[in-house]
């Protein structure tokens, strides 16, 4: 019965990927020639952007999300002498030709925070490291034309901070918790009209969640997934249009909160990917 299930769930799955080739996203790559590339934010003097040819690489996993990435190279210009630094902000943009902003969020990779801060910290002036920044979206008609048009790329809101502000609420998501406390979970009952910042990133960090478990039983062949489908990718384009309204108005606690909701996002897509 199991694998009954697990065929039908592939045909469905097959069906999918066929109407998708007529137009829809596709893993793609993009060579960017990049120099003097801007750094900007209030510790700007602290790295800038190596001259060199650069790979914007585009992964679809799903239907719903699009993930974007690129490795990029930093030169250190200004040692910073200070063990207790966070980083703020790190934002990379993506530009076309024209110098227009095609996307200004991606983040740095899971884990390489840390790398960040040793590179600025304990690097001598004038080395250079390689970082991995992404981010995942829902919208395959932004990403085609990312893919298409992406020419450049600056590094923005680039600054540290001394003070841990927030702690984190989130938590990984286990089998469960998939099973007992969201299993019956409407998509379509979370409310993001609000202007809060605070209840919007609280919204939001639960939509991930259930986008995780989405991932889990689609990849377990389990059918009901596929009912989950439309919700989920409404529900990702609104909150995309709702983050890019207020993403002026948070604080430094609420964009590092928001980046920390990213980056749960893109590690659980990169383990659903591997595996």
């Amino acid at each position: 019965m199991k694998k009954k299930l697990f065929n039908l769930f592939a045909i469905c799955l097959c069906a999918i990927a066929f109407l998708a080739s007529c137009g829809g996203p596709k893993d793609a790559t993009k060579e960017l020639e990049i120099s003097n590339a801007e750094v900007l934010g209030d510790s700007a003097d602290v790295v800038s952007i190596v001259d060199g040819t650069y790979t914007l690489v585009g992964v679809v996993p799903t239907d719903i999300t699009q993930t974007l990435s690129i490795k990029i190279k930093l030169r250190l210009e200004r040692p910073i002498q200070d063990k207790d630094l966070h980083i703020s902000g790190w934002n990379l943009e993506i530009l076309d030709k024209n110098g227009t902003s095609l996307l200004d969020k991606l983040i740095l990779k899971d884990s390489e925070d840390s790398k960040l801060l040793k590179f600025v910290t304990e690097g001598k002036e004038g080395e250079e490291k390689e970082f991995t920044f992404q981010y995942s979206i829902a919208n395959g008609d932004l990403y085609k034309k990312i893919m298409n048009d992406a020419a450049n790329i600056n590094l923005k809101d680039v600054s540290f901070y001394k003070e841990q502000y927030y702690s984190s609420e989130s938590s990984e998501v286990t089998d469960e918790e998939t099973t007992d406390t969201d299993s019956n979970t409407d998509v379509e009952s979370d409310d993001i009209s609000s202007n809060n910042v605070d209840e919007i990133l609280k919204t939001y960090s639960e939509y991930v969640d259930k986008y995780i478990q989405f991932m889990k039983k689609a990849a377990n062949g389990d059918l009901s997934a596929m009912t989950e489908y439309a919700s989920l990718l409404k529900k990702a384009q609104e909150f995309d249009e709702k983050l890019k309204e207020v993403k002026g108005d948070m604080t430094t606690a609420q964009m590092n909160k928001f980046l920390e909701i990213q980056k749960k996002m893109l590690s659980a897509m990169q383990e659903d990917t591997n595996n």
